[in-house]
């Protein structure tokens, strides 16, 4: 990090019946961007996708004591919660990443340093970077690679791994963020099929992936089968909208 540059920082986390996991870690989470002298102002924005009514009110509860922005969706599915928390950033800089913080809060400034380098690109935190650290169950594995082995064939974007932790400006988000439009976790991949549409860079760093939530709500089957079908799908709207 350059000396005396800071950032001001919007982290958008998507919930969904997450409010046990959520409680484990927001205080951590903010007592670490208070101390991070690299950020000079934050909001954590929160993009709840259709949690049942008492754990909204539980999670609406802790973000009014806590002064966390809050919103709410109808819609089902994690694309939903972050679609719904961008469009409330109200910061720069934006952060996404999964309720659990899996690849722990320093990802945030490794992110924050490898944006100032490369200058407005997105940074991806990549479990596909040859020097992270992965303890994960071996289908997580073979799902990942595969879906992002299809993805590039598809979309050419050279990305090893488009569903890590994303670090972008909100500038950069303006240009594409009317193109956005999944639900799924799929959205994920299409920031950075827009990104790239947009002549931005993408840049992977690694992560130390060592802690594996047992209970996450993505299922490797459903949810993936889906993210294949909107893959194949994006591309032939992209096909169309090119010819």
């Amino acid at each position: 990090m350059r000396k005396n540059t800071s950032i001001d920082l919007a982290i958008v986390i998507p919930i969904h019946n997450d409010f046990l996991a959520f409680k484990k870690i927001y205080y951590y989470l903010i007592k670490y961007l208070q101390n991070n002298k690299n950020i000079s102002k934050y909001e954590i924005i929160i993009g709840d996708n259709a949690s049942s009514p008492k754990e909204q009110e539980l999670v609406r509860n802790l973000s009014k004591k806590n002064k966390l922005k809050y919103f709410f969706t109808k819609t089902k599915g994690i694309g939903a919660g972050i679609r719904l928390a961008l469009e409330n950033v109200t910061l720069s800089h934006v952060f996404i990443c999964g309720i659990d913080f899996p690849f722990g809060f320093k990802i945030i400034q490794e992110s924050i340093d490898e944006y100032l380098r490369t200058k407005n690109a997105l940074i991806i935190g990549s479990k596909a970077h040859k020097k992270s650290k992965l303890n994960i169950p071996i289908t997580r594995r073979v799902f990942s690679k595969a879906f992002n082995i299809i993805v590039n064939l598809l979309f050419d974007l050279g990305v090893g791994d488009t569903q890590g932790t994303h670090f972008f400006s909100k500038a950069m988000y303006e240009d594409f963020n009317s193109l956005l439009s999944s639900d799924t976790p799929f959205l994920q991949t299409q920031i950075c099929i827009y990104t790239k549409k947009q002549n931005y860079k993408i840049v992977e760093i690694p992560v130390n992936y060592t802690y594996y939530r047992s209970n996450s709500k993505i299922n490797v089957f459903k949810d993936g089968f889906s993210m294949f079908l909107e893959a194949i799908k994006g591309r032939k709207r992209e096909k169309k909208h090119d010819t």
